[in-house]
């Protein structure tokens, strides 16, 4: 048990460190890091991850910035990391998301190795990284993955700290080889249109810097009525006053029992007999729904 009045985040890392090793290099531990490749197929979907982490965060500010090709750092002034959040991004299977959150993107942390080596993190107190090193065969030149490194927290003092106004940081290092540039994983994420905003606006962030362009995010609701709601989103680029619009709609909907299955299903959510009237409650929970239109307006 963690007592942040009495055990250092060193210490803590180090345990962390030891009970890690211990398990992943069992059978079972093994089991569990050897479908990470096939998790994610698609290079960019980490992108994805660091967003909705920011935004689970209860961020309103997020940065990213490619200070040389291959190196990509995220910071936002969300909440700062304490021990749950290290030991949820240094295991494999462990969520402290129930069963009545999916999450508007839905990916895990562990999503940053399918295009990174290492990731170094730095927030409150914590100074650390996960490295998932590869090796070349010396007979045929195959690719093998050291999985076990993306759940050993290693403690990294000389980590530079959060920009001004920031509370997280962190750095993706050690692009791997035949992917392209990192501008093309944004374009996956955000597209030409840059939609995604207008659904950050709506979970409460007001400033986006994508590379040094800099949005400023606002929404106002239009329209209310019931769970029916309609929203205005706008976002404008500081420098050009570029202004892109949304209009956005939210409705309330109640998951089927097939789809409460499915749900249950893919987070592997099989409760006990003490958990089942609470846990079953929150995954037929109400959800929400949104969908868009939206258009630019020049300076």
């Amino acid at each position: 048990m963690y007592d942040s009045e009495h055990v250092l985040p060193t210490d803590y890392l180090s345990q962390l460190h030891d009970e890690n090793c211990e398990f992943y290099q069992s059978p079972k531990g093994r089991g569990a890091l050897k479908d990470l490749q096939q998790t994610f197929p698609s290079p960019w979907l980490y992108v994805a991850e660091l967003v909705q982490n920011a935004v689970d965060a209860e961020a309103d500010c997020i940065s990213f910035r490619e200070p040389e090709p291959g190196t990509l750092i995220l910071e936002h002034n969300g909440k700062a990391f304490d021990h749950r959040d290290v030991e949820g991004i240094c295991t494999k299977g462990v969520s402290s998301k129930g069963a009545g959150t999916v999450g508007f993107m839905g990916v895990g942390f562990k999503a940053v190795f399918r295009s990174f080596e290492t990731v170094r993190i730095s927030s409150g107190p914590w100074k650390f990284q996960l490295q998932a090193k590869i090796t070349k065969g010396e007979e045929y030149g195959d690719r093998q993955r050291n999985w076990l490194g993306a759940v050993l927290p290693h403690w990294a003092p000389d980590l530079s700290l959060p920009s001004d106004g920031f509370k997280c940081r962190f750095e993706l290092t050690g692009r791997l080889e035949d992917l392209p540039p990192v501008a093309h994983d944004f374009k996956e994420i955000f597209h030409d249109s840059h939609t995604l905003m207008a659904l950050l606006a709506l979970r409460g962030v007001l400033e986006i810097d994508l590379f040094g362009t800099r949005w400023l995010l606002s929404e106002k609701t239009q329209k209310k009525e019931g769970s029916r709601a309609r929203f205005l989103i706008e976002a404008m680029d500081e420098q050009s006053g570029q202004v892109r619009q949304w209009l956005l709609f939210r409705n309330a909907y109640t998951p089927s029992r097939e789809a409460v299955r499915r749900f249950l299903e893919h987070r592997q959510i099989n409760p006990t007999s003490e958990e089942k009237e609470k846990v079953y409650a929150e995954a037929a929970s109400e959800r929400l729904m949104e969908m868009k239109r939206s258009w630019r307006i020049q300076a």
